[in-house]
C-alpha cells in the first residue's frame, strides 16, 4: 500500500488541497490524524463506519503512536490500538474515496482483514452499475422478477440481480430480484453520487450538504461550462415552472471546479466547529458573538475578523473566507444567515448537546465582537460590491427569463408555421396564409412585415413569425376549435346558441337569453384544402404503443403486447398543437418540425 499511496501522492494534481485539509483536520496541530480525526474525515466523505470498521482499518492504515500522543483523545478511542494516520495514508484515503475504490467492504473493511488472518485472497468487492429508467420500464421489470424471468433467477448464468430503487427518499429500495444483493450502507458513496446525478438530469434545485458533495464527486470529470450547458438544455426540455437555480444551492455546482473545494470548505467548517466547542461556547451563540453590525447577517470582513485575529486566531486566509462564505450561503444573497450558519456547523447530535450543556450551565458568554476602524472602511466596500454583483446577476437571470420565453413560444409557433408552410419552404406568405384563412385581410400582413421592420416583405420567415404572427396563430387555432364545437349539441342533450353561446335544453326551438333559432344539423363538407390540412395534422402515429395492462412498449407493428398478450388500444387523433413524435431511443416527444431528438440527437425515423 505504501508504494501505490507514493506513486498515487506524486501524480496527484489535489497536492495543494488535500495538504491543507490535512491541516485542517489535525485539531492537535500534531501532524497525525488519529481516530478522533479520521472519525471527523469519514464524516465528511459522507461514510459510515461502525466502531469494529473503524478500528480494522486504522490497524490496517495506521502507525504506532506513543502514548503522550493520545493524552487528549477518548477513552473509548485510545482503547484501538493507539495507531495514527500520516499525511500520505491520509491521502491514499481521500484518493481512493474520489476514485470509488475505497470503501468498507473492500480495501479497508474487517472482511479483508478476516481473509488474510484466515490466509485466503482477498474477494473482490461486487460490482455495481446505476441506471435511470423510466416509470413504464420500472414497473415492465417488476412484472418480470414477480414472473421469475429465466434471466432474473437465483440461477442465471450472467449472476446478475436487479433492485429497483426510487429517486426520490434518498434512492429507498423498493423491489428486488433474488439475485440482488442489497447494499444495507445507506450513506454508500457510489450509491448517494449515482442518485446526486440523477436528480441533476431530473433537473432538481436544491441539496444538502452532503448531496452537492456526492453530486461533485459524480460530476468531477465534467468542465463548469459542460454542466451548465447540459442542465440549462434538460432543463428546456422538461419544462418547469421554475426556471431560477441562480438563487438555490445548485448554483455552486456551475461555480466550483471539483469536489475537492468542497472537501476543503467541509474541513475548514469541522475545524471552525472543534475551536468553537474548545473556547466553551455553544454553537448558537456563536454566531451572536461574530455578528458585529447585530444585523442578524454575516460577511466576509465580519466572519474574516472573527476566525482570524478578533477571536478564534485560525489563520484563515482571504480567499478561504470567500470560500467558505460562498459554500454556507444556501440563497446565494452573498450573505450567511444564522439558520444558513447553523445548518453549516452543527451536527445531529449538536442540538441535543447545546440544549443539555445550557441547562446544565455548562457554557461560557461573550460579548458581540466589534470591528476595529481599519475594517470598518472594508465592511462598507464589501457592501457596494455584493450589491453590485446581485445587480448583475438580476439582470443575468432576467436575460435567461426572456430567451426561454421566446423559446417556449417558438415551440409552440413551430407547428402552426409548419402547417400555413404548405410546400415545407421554410417562409409564409399572404397566400398561405389566405389557404387556411379565406378572410384574412392583407392590410394585416403587411404590419406583420412592419412589426418586424420590414414593411415591404413578401414573406415571413420562422423568427419573423414568432414575432409578429401571433393574430394568426390565434385565429388559427380559433377556426380548428371552431370546427368541432360550431352547431355541435352537448352530451346531455343540450344546444349551444350561435349568438350567446347560452347551452339550452334540446326541447327548446329558441334560446332562452337572447331569442335566436336553433341552428339546424349542419353537415359540413369539407374542402379540398380543408381535408388536406386536418389530414396533416392528425396522420400521425407514434412509433411505439404503451400496453395498458403492464405498461410494456410495443413497436406500432404489433397488434398485441409482447409480454401480457393485450391487444393494441385504438389510436386516437392528435390536435394540431399535439403533433409530435417520439424518440425511438429515449422516448421524448419531439415536435413536428424536428429531425433529431432534441435530447438524444436520434435522426428521425422515416415513418414519421
Amino acid at each position: 500500500s505504501s508504494s501505490s499511496s507514493s506513486s498515487s501522492s506524486s501524480s496527484s494534481p489535489h497536492e495543494k488541497q488535500l495538504a491543507r485539509m490535512f491541516q485542517l483536520l489535525d485539531f492537535e496541530n500534531k501532524n497525525y490524524m488519529n481516530a478522533n480525526n479520521v472519525t471527523t474525515l469519514l464524516r465528511i466523505l459522507g461514510e459510515k463506519f461502525s466502531p469494529k470498521e473503524l478500528e480494522d482499518m486504522m490497524m490496517m492504515m495506521g502507525k504506532d503512536g506513543d502514548e503522550d500522543d493520545h493524552e487528549d483523545d477518548d477513552p473509548k478511542m485510545r482503547k484501538r490500538g493507539g495507531k495514527k494516520i500520516g499525511f500520505e495514508e491520509f491521502k491514499q484515503m481521500v484518493l481512493q474515496w474520489s476514485s470509488g475504490s475505497f470503501s468498507k467492504n473492500s480495501s479497508s473493511s474487517s472482511s479483508l482483514v478476516t481473509d488474510k488472518e484466515k490466509g485466503k485472497s482477498p474477494s473482490q468487492p461486487m460490482s455495481r452499475r446505476f441506471v435511470c429508467i423510466s416509470l413504464s420500464e420500472a414497473e415492465s421489470i417488476r412484472r418480470l422478477i414477480h414472473s421469475n424471468h429465466p434471466l432474473l433467477q437465483v440461477s442465471n448464468k450472467h449472476q446478475v440481480g436487479v433492485g429497483l430503487r426510487l429517486l426520490q427518499g434518498g434512492g429507498m429500495l423498493i423491489d428486488q430480484s433474488p439475485r440482488y444483493v442489497p447494499d444495507n450502507h445507506s450513506a454508500n458513496a457510489d450509491l448517494q453520487s449515482a442518485m446526486g446525478c440523477f436528480r441533476f438530469i431530473n433537473c432538481d434545485f436544491f441539496y444538502d450538504d452532503t448531496e452537492l458533495l456526492m453530486l461533485m464527486r459524480g460530476l468531477q470529470s465534467t468542465k463548469k461550462v459542460v454542466r451548465r450547458a447540459f442542465f440549462e438544455n434538460a432543463l428546456r426540455c422538461r419544462r418547469r415552472d421554475r426556471q431560477r437555480y441562480n438563487d438555490t444551492p445548485l448554483a455552486k455546482v456551475f461555480s466550483l471546479t471539483d469536489h475537492f473545494h468542497v472537501l476543503v470548505n467541509r474541513a475548514a467548517l469541522f475545524r471552525i466547529r472543534n475551536a468553537i466547542l474548545r473556547k466553551g461556547l455553544l454553537i448558537r451563540d456563536a454566531f451572536d458573538v461574530f455578528d458585529t453590525v447585530g444585523d442578524g447577517r454575516l460577511y466576509e470582513t465580519e466572519l474574516w475578523f472573527a476566525l482570524n485575529d478578533g477571536f478564534l486566531e485560525l489563520g484563515f486566509t482571504d480567499d478561504e473566507i470567500g470560500h467558505l462564505v460562498t459554500h454556507c450561503d444556501k440563497d446565494n444573497d452573498g450573505q450567511i444567515s444564522k439558520y444558513e450558519f447553523l445548518e453549516a456547523l452543527c451536527l445531529e447530535e449538536d442540538y441535543k448537546n447545546d440544549e443539555e450543556r445550557f441547562l446544565r450551565g455548562d457554557f461560557k458568554q461573550y460579548p458581540p465582537l466589534k470591528l476595529p476602524d481599519h475594517l470598518k472602511k472594508r465592511y462598507v466596500e464589501e457592501g457596494e460590491r455584493r450589491k453590485k454583483r446581485l445587480a448583475a446577476e438580476r439582470a443575468a437571470i432576467e436575460a435567461m427569463e426572456s430567451r426561454i420565453a421566446e423559446e417556449k413560444k417558438a415551440f409552440h409557433f413551430r407547428p402552426i408555421f409548419e402547417a400555413l408552410d404548405r410546400g415545407q419552404k421554410g417562409y409564409v406568405s399572404l397566400e398561405d396564409i389566405l389557404v387556411f384563412l379565406p378572410s384574412f385581410n392583407p392590410t394585416d400582413f403587411k404590419a406583420m412585415g412592419k412589426a418586424v421592420s420590414k414593411p415591404d416583405a413578401k414573406r415571413l420567415d420562422f423568427k419573423d413569425f414568432c414575432v409578429a404572427g401571433t393574430g394568426v396563430a390565434k385565429q388559427l387555432l380559433k377556426k380548428f376549435s371552431d370546427k368541432k364545437t360550431k352547431g355541435s349539441t352537448s352530451s346531455k342533450g343540450e344546444w349551444n346558441c350561435p349568438a350567446c353561446t347560452f347551452l339550452n335544453p334540446a326541447s327548446n326551438k329558441a334560446c332562452g337569453v337572447c331569442g335566436a333559432d336553433k341552428p339546424p344539423k349542419i353537415a359540413r363538407e369539407a374542402t379540398v384544402d380543408d381535408e388536406d390540412s386536418v389530414d396533416l395534422l392528425n396522420n400521425f402515429e407514434p412509433p411505439v404503443w404503451v400496453c395498458p395492462a403492464c405498461t410494456t412498449r410495443n413497436e406500432k407493428q404489433y397488434l398485441k403486447c409482447n409480454v401480457c398478450g393485450t391487444d393494441k388500444p385504438p389510436r386516437k387523433k392528435r390536435a394540431l398543437i399535439d403533433a409530435l413524435w417520439e424518440c425511438m431511443s429515449c422516448t421524448y416527444q419531439n415536435t413536428r418540425y424536428a429531425n433529431v431528438c432534441g435530447v438524444c440527437n436520434t435522426p428521425r425515423p422515416r415513418s414519421q
